[in-house]
């Protein structure tokens, strides 16, 4: 046998790839069922709310209050005056100074003299001016709107009892010393002054309230004016 030997070629077989890791799975382990609780889920207590609205509260007061003491404690903000505003100003700042220097030297009577009159007018047009003037500082001065009330009063409140007083027959002795052209005496007006009002409730009925109102309120400023002190009962 004198044939040749075939040579068998060997395969070359690749090295197998190495295995793949499985990739991790995070699983979440479920509670047991029996172990699970009904409640719902956690959320803001009752009491995480009040304390929420009470700051809340407490906040809102605070502000509010800053607010309000600033309003009072400031002092007002006037706009500039025009060239108009201000005539307006010096002209209410003269008659302010001549107003006060009539009731300073002028005594009101209960008769309400024409000068009487006169102050009283002019006390109403000094306050009309004065609300007009907004851009100004400019203020009454001290105890003037007082005496301008008593003025006013005898000039407006007054003047219907005093004409049914002027009417009447056989007044009082007491209505008599008070109806004088010119200030009361300060013996008048401490002995006679009960008298009058009595007298005041019987003449003018309804109009008496009035003048009590007056005599309870400015009684001691006119007394003031006149040099003398009354008693607080008076």
């Amino acid at each position: 046998m004198g044939g040749s030997r075939k040579k068998h070629k060997t395969k070359v077989v690749d090295p197998l790839p190495p295995p793949k890791t499985p990739k991790k799975c995070h699983r979440i382990q479920e509670i047991p069922e029996s172990e699970r609780s009904v409640s719902p889920p956690p959320g803001y207590s009752n009491q995480s709310c009040f304390s929420c609205y009470f700051v809340f509260f407490i906040f809102t007061f605070l502000v509010g209050l800053m607010v309000g003491i600033n309003v009072f404690q400031c002092p007002p903000h006037h706009d500039a005056c025009s060239k108009a505003e201000q005539v307006v100003a010096r002209h209410c700042a003269m008659k302010l100074e001549r107003t006060r220097h009539m009731v300073e030297n002028t005594i009101p009577d209960f008769s309400m003299t024409p000068i009487g009159r006169d102050i009283a007018e002019k006390c109403m047009d000094m306050e009309d001016c004065l609300s007009a003037v907004r851009c100004s500082d400019l203020r009454f001065p001290h105890r003037l709107p007082e005496r301008c009330k008593i003025f006013k009063f005898f000039h407006i409140d007054f003047a219907a009892c005093r004409d049914k007083i002027i009417e009447t027959d056989n007044l009082p002795t007491c209505v008599k010393k008070f109806m004088v052209a010119g200030p009361v005496p300060c013996d008048v007006l401490k002995e006679h002054l009960e008298c009058y009002k009595q007298s005041i409730g019987t003449i003018c009925d309804n109009e008496s309230s009035v003048f009590h109102y007056f005599v309870k309120t400015h009684i001691e400023d006119y007394g003031d004016m006149i040099g003398c002190e009354l008693n607080k009962t008076e």
